[in-house]
Parts: C-alpha cells; structure tokens; sequence
C-alpha cells in the first residue's frame, strides 16, 4: 500500500518549514487535522489502497501530508532485502498539492475525512508526527498486515487522543481471516491472486479482530465514519462525513488473458489423456512428468525458502507444500523410460497421500487453498498415482 514514488522529493520549502518548527510546533485554532483514504491502484503494491494524515494550519500556512507508505527502490539489495522480510519504509512528508498530484495522475480517487477531536488533540497528533519524522525515527520494519502505512495511521491517531472513541463493528462481518480481508482486492488479478494464495501460510488464515481489519486503508475509512467520540452525557461523530477530494475516471479496460483455472483444467485433461494412453501401452509421456515435477519441485523449495529465510510471518507454515513437494526435484533425476529405482514407486505412492488428504478436505478448508488449484491438486495426484502403477508394472516385467 505505499505510494507510488520511489522517495518522495520533499519540495525546497518543506526543510525550510521544518528548520523553522523544530520538530515540535503549536497550531492555530483554525487548523484541521483528517485522514486521507485514496483507492487501488493497478501497480501489485498499490492494489489495497493508501492511507495518510494531512494537517492543515491556513494561519501559519501549512498544508502537509504524513505518509507512512513510502520506499526507497534504489536501496542497496532492495528486492532481495522485500523477500526477506527486512525492507525498511519511511514516514514522508509532502505538501497536499504534490500529493494529490500524484493520485490524480495514477487515476486514483482520493476522499478526506476530518477529525472533529479536540484542539489539544490535534496538536498532540501534530508533534507526534514530526516527532516520527525525525531521521532516527522514520523508518520502520515493514509488514503488510500488522505493521503498513495504514496501521501507522490508526495507531499514532489512537495513542494522541486522550478522549475515548467509541468503534461500531455492526456492519462488518466477523470472523474473517487475513487472507480473506484481502482477496476481494485481488479479485481483478487471478494470476496474482493465486500466486499470492499459494506463497502464503497458515499464519495468514488468523481470524482477524475487527481492530486488526483496519490493515488496510478502507476499513480505516468506514470505521471511522461510523465511530462517537464520548462527550459528557453523550457522544458526536468521531470524524466528519467522507469529502471525495478526486474521483477517479471508471477504468474500462478489459482482461483477455486465460484465467488461472482455465489453464489448469486444461492442464488436467492432457494429464488424463497421458494417463489413457500411458496405461493402454505400458509407455511412459516421460517428458510431461519430468516437467511438472521439476516445476513442482521448484515452487515447493520456493516456499521453504520463504519459510526459513524470510522475517515474513504469513509465508510460514504452507500448507500447498504438501503437493508442491521440493523432494521432486531429486525424484525428477531418477525418472526414466526403462529401469528406475524400486523406491521411486513407494516415494510417488507416498506423495500421492497428502495431496489425497488436500482433496478430500478441501470442502472444509477451502478458505486455505485457492479454489482454482483443485485441478491442480487432481493432476498431481493422477500423475503420481499413474507413475506408481507404471512403474510397479515395469518392475513386475523386469522380475519375470
């Protein structure tokens, strides 16, 4: 959910500003602190959206916005460094208009919320901020569910208020895990969404509390619509009503490309066709299983990589490394036309065990395994079942 620049160029008036406050300022009466929620983009780290905290002072001039969601690309290793888990984000300051510039440019809707908090509130907020932009301050560890641009927001708002705010959760659905906060906004990318499915684990399938729903920046804006601020006997609204500061031109273009379960149902009929045939000839389609091993194998050491060597906490424990064997990859070797190993037949029978219990299950546990895999998982287990049967044919006319 970061913003699209690179490293926001901080315009030459800003250091001049923030010379001028010390990192430490007071607002006039006539300034207004609100959050700002700005829609999807079409770029994979903009897909959930953004969030930030504009301050404006007219008195004093100021018109600012606070944004936790920005990286820097040229960071020495920085892809390598994303997939360890251990890429550093940094609080940015911009001014509104080079921030809206930007938003408008992209296509992406921009919609402003007001806090209705207390003077003294806002100036807490204030100093909060510049107090986080600090250079030994800024940069965080970043994680996309419990530590982004958008949590940053909900929590330095929370610890500057001194009132207590009252959050009405009637209208979401409770219950829900992490993964399925985040597919709706994967919905338009199917080749994303299950790359994504399949690289995370377990962790992210943690019932999320309606608190922790406000990872991503739209929850953060319907929350706060919805939530009272208590005053005496009674209570006001937490936020003002949601201004559309930029609203986006509908985006009409249309995908054209193969959905992934298209390609994988197709993938499953040429294994059955492979299966017929193999079987009505004793012959082997050599070159299809030592492809899709060898990609199987490939993907599952994927994933124990990420397991082991990443700071990423949702790409622990994946459960899609019960068919996506890394151990393929040696078997791969040691598939032949003619003389195998004997072990080899008891090592795709054992194989086939776990992917039989995935698909047995999968009623249950379809919140945990993309849907679109299921002709995936019935070609794993064709092909490792028809190769046990192969082999153990061939074996059988070896002993004789």
């Amino acid at each position: 959910m970061p913003s699209i620049l690179q490293k926001i160029q901080i315009s030459f008036i800003l250091p001049l500003i923030f010379s001028s406050l010390s990192y430490s300022a007071t607002l006039s009466d006539s300034a207004r602190v609100s959050v700002l929620t700005c829609s999807p983009g079409n770029e994979t780290y903009s897909l959930f959206g953004h969030t930030a905290i504009r301050v404006v002072d007219p008195a004093q001039n100021l018109d600012l916005v606070f944004n936790y969601g920005t990286f820097d690309f040229s960071t020495p290793n920085f892809y390598f460094k994303f997939i360890r888990g251990r890429l550093d984000y940094m609080l940015s300051v911009s001014t509104f208009r080079e921030f809206l510039a930007e938003y408008i440019f992209e296509n992406r809707s921009v919609y402003e919320q007001e806090l209705m908090i207390p003077h003294s509130s806002k100036e807490v907020l204030f100093n909060n901020l510049l107090e986080n932009y600090r250079p030994e301050n800024r940069y965080y560890r970043y994680d996309f569910f419990y530590d982004n641009c958008a949590t940053r927001v909900r929590d330095i708002i929370h610890e500057s208020l001194d009132i207590p705010v009252q959050y009405n959760y009637s209208d979401y659905r409770q219950e829900l895990s992490f993964r399925q906060l985040i597919d709706p906004y994967l919905a338009a990318t199917p080749w994303l969404d299950v790359g994504i499915d399949i690289a995370l684990g377990l962790p992210t399938d943690r019932i999320a509390t309606p608190w922790q729903y406000m990872f991503l920046p739209d929850y953060i804006m319907t929350i706060y619509d919805k939530a009272m601020i208590s005053e005496g006997n009674g209570s006001r609204s937490f936020c003002s009503n949601i201004v559309t500061v930029f609203e986006a031109e509908p985006d009409t273009e249309t995908a054209s490309s193969p959905r992934p379960g298209q390609i994988f149902w197709a993938l499953f009929l040429v294994a059955m066709l492979s299966a017929g045939i193999e079987t009505g000839r004793k012959a082997k389609w050599i070159w299809f299983d030592r492809i899709l091993f060898m990609a199987l194998g490939l993907l599952g050491t994927l994933l124990v990589v990420f397991w082991i060597f990443s700071d990423h906490i949702p790409l622990a424990a994946n459960l899609n490394m019960l068919w996506a064997f890394p151990f393929h990859l040696i078997a791969v070797f040691f598939l032949r036309r003619g003389t195998n190993p004997a072990w080899l037949r008891i090592y795709f029978l054992t194989a086939a065990v776990p992917v039989l219990a995935l698909l047995i299950s999968m009623p249950w546990t379809h919140n945990l395994l993309p849907r679109a895999i299921l002709p995936v998982l019935l070609t794993v287990f064709l092909r490792l079942t028809v190769e046990s049967h192969l082999l153990s044919g061939f074996m059988s006319g070896r002993n004789k």
